[in-house]
C-alpha cells in the first residue's frame, strides 16, 4: 500500500468516493477518529493532481500539523488490513481554501464540532444499506408519539441530504423494542431517523403518525 500526503494547492476535487468497501473503511476510520481529539473533519474523496491524468482516492483530513505522522500511520494500518498491496490510499491534510473547494462536491463522513456534541451518529441509508457519513448530534427536545413511543428532536451537523432537502433537525426513535432514545444506557444504540412533516412542535410534545416520515436508520 502506498501512502502519500499532498498539501499543494493544485488539487482538483471531483466528488465523494463511496461504495460497499469504502463504507466499511469509513466506519473503521470513524472508530479510530472518535478515540482521538486530533481529527476535526474527514472526507474520502476522488481527486486529480496537477499535471496528472488519472483519478485518485484520497483521505482528506483537517487536523493539527503536529499529529499528521501518527494519523498517517494509524489510518494506513486500517487501510492495509482491509485491502491488498496493489491498492493505495493518498492521505491529504487540507488547508482552509482546499476544504472550501472540497465541500462543494463532497460531504465529510466524520465531524468533530468544537462545541461538545451529545453523541456521534453514523447515518445508514435504508435503500442502499451503506454508510452515508457521520454526523455530530445535539439533543433539542424529548417528544412522544401518540402511540406511546419515545422520540427525540435533535440537531445534526452536517445536515442530512434527503432528496432536495437538507435536514439540520431530525427525529430519532429507538429501533429495539423496550429501549428509549431518551434514556441510553449502552452503546452502540440503534435508532430510526425521521423527518418532521410540520413546521411547529405541539406544546405537549405529542406527534401523530402523519407528523413524521421515517427516512433511514443510524447507529449512535
Amino acid at each position: 500500500m502506498e501512502q502519500e500526503r499532498f498539501i499543494g494547492p493544485n488539487v482538483e476535487f471531483l466528488g465523494e468516493q463511496d461504495g460497499v468497501p469504502e463504507c466499511e473503511l469509513k466506519c473503521k476510520l470513524c472508530d479510530l477518529f472518535k478515540n482521538t481529539s486530533a481529527i476535526r473533519r474527514a472526507y474520502l474523496a476522488v481527486v486529480k493532481y496537477s499535471g496528472g491524468r488519472t483519478e485518485n482516492i484520497a483521505l482528506c483530513l483537517v487536523a493539527p500539523s503536529e499529529t499528521h505522522s501518527k494519523i498517517v500511520q494509524d489510518a494506513g494500518s486500517i487501510f492495509s488490513a482491509m485491502f491488498n498491496s496493489k491498492e493505495h490510499l493518498d492521505i491529504m491534510f487540507l488547508k482552509e481554501s482546499q476544504e472550501k473547494r472540497l465541500l462543494q462536491v463532497c460531504r465529510p463522513f466524520f465531524v468533530r464540532d468544537p462545541g461538545s456534541a451529545d453523541f456521534f451518529m453514523t447515518f445508514m441509508d435504508e435503500e442502499s444499506g451503506v454508510t452515508a457519513g457521520g454526523r455530530a448530534v445535539w439533543k433539542l427536545k424529548p417528544l412522544r408519539m401518540r402511540s406511546g413511543d419515545n422520540l427525540l428532536l435533535v440537531k445534526v451537523s452536517p445536515a442530512i441530504i434527503y432528496g432536495k432537502a437538507q435536514l439540520a433537525q431530525v427525529i430519532l426513535a429507538a429501533r429495539r423494542v423496550g429501549f428509549s432514545v431518551n434514556s441510553i444506557n449502552e452503546w452502540p444504540f440503534f435508532v430510526h431517523v425521521a423527518k418532521l412533516n410540520r413546521t411547529d412542535i405541539p406544546t405537549n410534545g405529542m406527534l401523530g403518525s402523519k407528523d413524521v416520515t421515517s427516512i433511514a436508520w443510524a447507529e449512535l
